[in-house]
């Protein structure tokens, strides 16, 4: 009759061909998967860089009648410390 290797050689190939067409949507999935990421990189990027063009954007005060003392006129440094996107 049939010897053990063929049965399951053939019990291997019967199974890769079943699932050939799972395979190929987790594929297309994956590559989806893959752009969507990379478009919501680009644009955590973007808003990051515009972050740090407006903390970098000198700010113009309004003239004041009494000077400040010196500590309130300091700069005052702003860390970002966490990104939320939805």
């Amino acid at each position: 009759m049939f010897e053990l290797e063929t049965v399951l050689a053939f019990g291997v190939g019967a199974g890769l061909v079943a699932l050939a067409p799972m395979v190929r949507r987790l594929g297309s999935a994956a590559r989806s998967v893959a752009r969507h990421a990379a478009e919501a990189a680009e644009s955590l990027g973007d808003l990051v860089a515009e972050a740090r063009t407006e903390l970098d954007t000198p700010v113009v005060e309004a003239p004041v009648a009494a000077k400040k003392p010196a500590a309130s006129r300091a700069k005052k440094q702003v860390t970002v410390t966490d990104v939320t996107v939805e």
